[in-house]
């Protein structure tokens, strides 16, 4: 269900930020966060040259 979910994907400064629409159920939503806490804390980033950092939340 989180993997599924839309969301936008936006460059702010040098930080390429994604951002999750939020769930109705409240278990997935808290599911959701703790699981882009933990993608942030592994400091994700891009593959390309730039290698920019990763954010991800849930909006």
């Amino acid at each position: 269900m989180i993997v599924k979910r839309g969301g936008e994907i936006r460059l702010e400064g040098n930080r390429l930020k994604v951002r999750l629409k939020g769930f109705r159920d409240r278990a997935v939503d808290f599911a959701a966060k703790r699981l882009c806490e933990e993608l942030n804390q592994m400091a994700p980033r891009t593959l390309d040259k730039y290698q920019l950092p990763i954010i991800y939340e849930v909006a």
